[in-house]
């Protein structure tokens, strides 16, 4: 876990910008994918901050899209009405509430109904970014020009990658942990600062797997906030984009500019 010298229980008056994408791929029937955005005013903590999550259904699992619109719904509530004062304890205590619901569940029906899905969840409080992640949907930070992924991805490349490994990139996808398939996970957590206007972003593998992380660095770095996500659907629709398109991008602006929050659509 990366350490930082932030302190999550101080908060100042800053607000968040957010603009989002969630819509089905090219070809694809149903979007298994889900997003969700959450302030504390809204559940009467506003010391909690700001929740953005993604997840991406597993798309062998005949409840993929089941399980990540569960786990959107579901983890603001367990989040904002912990009892914990820590930020990071709640917000880890709440992924491994939802991932038991979600596997109890998957219990009750047949093996081809199996819920499954990815998590990453970045709270945002005062300068402190606290990201969780399980699976293969990302957080990156846009730091001093630079991209910096807050997240860790689950899978079998991931663990086992030998830079010589013939056939390496066919183990990009195949997850090693995913929130409902097993009784328990063990989540990946960050702390980090974050400035103000410094660019938040979450998105499932329909971005990551389709763009690298320089060609999303640098549209970040070049595009204004609100034109940002528009380029990047672009250019992944323009490369064939047939999964489903998840992103949330956010930033911390100066005191005194009340919360906004925007989809981008077609």
């Amino acid at each position: 876990m990366h350490k930082s010298s932030c302190d999550a229980k101080t908060v100042d008056r800053s607000y968040v910008q957010c603009v989002s994408i969630c819509e089905k791929g090219l070809v694809r029937d149903s979007n298994e994918d889900s997003i969700a955005i959450a302030h504390g005013d809204e559940h009467g903590v506003p010391a909690k901050g700001m929740l953005l999550i993604v997840a991406d259904g597993m798309g062998g699992m005949a409840q993929g899209e089941r399980a990540s619109r569960y786990v959107t719904a579901e983890l603001p509530s367990l989040y904002f009405s912990a009892s914990n004062t820590n930020p990071v304890e709640a917000l880890v205590n709440a992924v491994h509430e939802v991932n038991g619901h979600l596997y109890r569940m998957g219990n009750r029906t047949s093996a081809d109904q199996m819920m499954g899905t990815t998590l990453v969840a970045v709270v945002v409080l005062g300068e402190c970014v606290i990201t969780v992640n399980v699976g293969d949907s990302r957080a990156y930070l846009l730091q001093e020009e630079r991209l910096l992924q807050l997240s860790s991805d689950h899978t079998v490349r991931r663990r086992f990658y030998h830079p010589f490994r013939k056939h390496a990139d066919t183990l990009t996808h195949i997850l090693t942990q995913a929130i409902g398939p097993q009784p328990s996970v063990t989540p990946h957590i960050s702390v980090h600062r974050a400035s103000p206007h410094e660019l938040i972003l979450l998105c499932s593998d329909g971005l990551s797997a389709v763009l690298s992380d320089a060609e999303i660095e640098r549209t970040l770095r070049t595009a204004s906030f609100e034109d940002a996500l528009p380029r990047l659907k672009e250019e992944v629709y323009r490369r064939g984009g047939d999964d489903n398109l998840s992103v949330i991008l956010s930033r911390r602006v100066k005191e005194g500019v009340s919360l906004q929050q925007q989809s981008v659509t077609e």
